[in-house]
């Protein structure tokens, strides 16, 4: 009866971390920057929602910002903004470097 028991509440921990784990493979979390010959782009990644800012491009310039949501899936991250179009771009991670549409970001 113990090894049992014991062995389902193994099963029960190994299913608890692995759902965790794809939870948390589909979410983003802080600031991610990538600064190109003086353009600025910072993207903000907090739950399901983003902000982008872009800025740099004159020194009058203070940014074009666009906040909304987010979902990554099959290495591509779709951008739902609250104004504007949705934008599917090519993703991928590698420790605390993301890539958007082969842009590296850098995470601060």
């Amino acid at each position: 009866m113990k090894k049992t028991a014991l062995r389902m509440l193994a099963l029960c921990l190994a299913v608890v971390v692995m759902a965790c784990a794809l939870v948390s493979c589909g979410q983003l979390a802080g600031v991610y920057e990538n600064n190109t010959f003086g353009l600025v782009t910072t993207y903000t990644f907090s739950g399901n929602k983003y902000t982008r800012t872009m800025s740099g491009i004159s020194e009058y310039d203070s940014g074009i910002t666009a906040s909304g949501t987010y979902s990554i899936s099959d290495g591509k991250i779709h951008l739902s903004p609250e104004n504007g179009h949705d934008e599917i771009l090519s993703f991928s991670k590698s420790g605390k470097t993301i890539y958007i549409a082969d842009m590296e970001f850098e995470k601060k």
